[in-house]
């Protein structure tokens, strides 16, 4: 039957439009795989204004519309999250046990409460208690119901991690690039991963491609340690965690990688000439950053264009995706491009 896909943290939202529209059939199991969640369609000619309708929806929520399966619903569904839930949170996240609410300290426990009905694993809400900062780009929380646990135990495309949420950044929403980049990687490749966190691209590609040779460079001394610890978890032997300055780590490693990764949006811009370095002839360079929403692909060309000039050496530019909404004018973005020397 026609279902509409959508991100988990978008999967509320998707629901209450459809409620709304009495768009959803209730006659089957809303089903979730991974970081995705699928919802039965009613037989409503789906077409019909689709700037208003279905289609608008998964343009808005970065979902679309497909062809699956559904089991039957039981006769007791799971009740619905509470109306007050959209206008009093801008959304969550869920690390395995632990689910991330962005809400007012006033409306956290009833948001809380709603998470935790929806998403049975969850043992601990907290909210975000301030903004990402810091070079090691942390968070504060604040514990709201629940037990009162800051480490989440997070499974992803087959891996599994384990950290302190306030320790070190952590974003589910780069599952999908992950997956994309370990299923692109093939054969005895090397791979740097730089800024490489608590290890989720580094792991991943190294599980994915037992084949590969894949470091991740860290310089959060505690990110670092947890990632040591992952490799272990996920028995990536072929995956190495390096603490460290990507700056000074990469002198070791010139002309060395096949792939490089480059998940540091905020500068990335700034360690081209790192990558640049660690790039063999042909390497395939990921490169995350941002930009406004009409600019954003166009202006990261031309700087990548512009230093590569100065180098000598060029970049072909081989594919690029818009990643995620980042602010009112701003999105994240991601060029893959091949380094020629």
């Amino acid at each position: 039957m026609i279902a509409l896909k959508v991100e988990a943290k978008n999967a509320q939202s998707a629901i209450a439009f459809l409620k709304k529209k009495s768009l959803l059939d209730r006659g089957f199991k809303i089903f979730r795989k991974g970081q995705l969640v699928y919802l039965p369609l009613s037989n409503k000619n789906h077409s019909d204004k689709p700037e208003k309708g279905i289609a608008g929806l998964a343009k808005r929520l970065g979902g679309e519309m497909t062809e699956e399966r559904f089991r039957k619903a039981d006769r007791n569904p799971i009740p619905a999250v509470p109306a007050f839930y959209e206008k009093a949170s801008r959304g969550y996240d869920l690390l395995g046990n632990i689910a991330i609410i962005d809400a007012e300290p006033k409306a956290a426990k009833k948001v809380a409460k709603a998470v935790m009905l929806n998403n049975k694993n969850v043992e601990t809400v907290v909210r975000k208690a301030g903004a990402v900062s810091g070079k090691y780009r942390t968070r504060k929380y604040a514990h709201v119901i629940g037990r009162r646990n800051y480490t989440a135990t997070y499974r992803e495309n087959g891996c599994i991690f384990e950290f302190d949420i306030r320790k070190t950044f952590f974003s589910q929403r780069l599952s999908y690039e992950r997956k994309r980049i370990a299923d692109a990687s093939r054969g005895k490749e090397n791979v740097m991963v730089m800024f490489a966190g608590v290890g989720p691209f580094a792991i991943e590609i190294a599980k994915h491609n037992r084949l590969a040779n894949v470091i991740g460079i860290e310089l959060n001394r505690y990110a670092y340690g947890a990632m040591k610890r992952n490799i272990e978890l996920n028995g990536t032997a072929n995956a190495e965690a390096i603490y460290g300055d990507v700056r000074k780590e990469v002198k070791r490693y010139e002309n060395w990688a096949d792939r490089v990764v480059m998940p540091l949006p905020m500068s990335s811009n700034a360690f081209l000439e790192e990558a640049a370095s660690a790039a063999r002839n042909g390497c395939r360079v990921h490169y995350y950053t941002f930009g406004g929403k009409d600019t954003a692909f166009e202006d990261a060309k031309a700087q990548i264009r512009e230093f590569f000039s100065k180098q000598g050496t060029r970049a072909r530019f081989a594919f690029g995706r818009e990643v995620r909404p980042y602010s009112a004018r701003e999105i994240e973005i991601v060029i893959d491009f091949i380094v020629r020397k």
